[in-house]
């Protein structure tokens, strides 16, 4: 959530940690950046989709793309994290050449990120409004049970 909606703070105060020398290297920058753009590429197919149902203006169409796929086009930085989190459930190790299996979690991860945000906690809140909150990663966690 800070990566995205506070960037300031991510080139400020957590420089050190984001930038750590000791860890940074191409491989490293490059893995979650591949994965981000096959999010992005499927994010690109859905803005095409919903234009078209847009134009289409049938309600019953508008409102199933709404509830099931609106979430993607907010979630994208959610989904790169919780597939981050997957691939250590299913002990796949993070790195360049476990691309493909990493990349084989974002449905995954984006079903995961469905059925929380359609809890009754995030009810009545738009998908803009859920992706700017940091406490849907502590849902992921939790719903995960991952210990940190």
């Amino acid at each position: 959530g800070d990566a995205k909606n506070k960037k300031s703070r991510i080139f400020d105060q957590e420089y050190e940690a984001v930038f750590d020398r000791e860890k940074i290297s191409a491989n490293y920058v490059l893995l979650p950046f591949i994965i981000y753009s096959e999010i992005e590429k499927q994010v690109k197919l859905l803005k095409k989709e919903k234009r078209e149902i847009l134009n289409e203006n049938i309600q019953k169409k508008i409102d199933k793309f709404e509830s099931e796929k609106e979430y993607l086009l907010h979630s994208q930085y959610y989904t790169l994290l919780t597939c981050r989190f997957l691939a250590i459930n299913n002990r796949i190790e993070i790195k360049y050449e476990n691309l493909d299996k990493i990349i084989n979690l974002i449905n995954e991860s984006n079903k995961l990120i469905l059925k929380i945000i359609n809890s009754d906690k995030y009810k009545n809140k738009y998908p803009a409004e859920i992706f700017k909150q940091n406490m849907l990663v502590d849902d992921i966690i939790e719903e995960l049970k991952i210990i940190i």
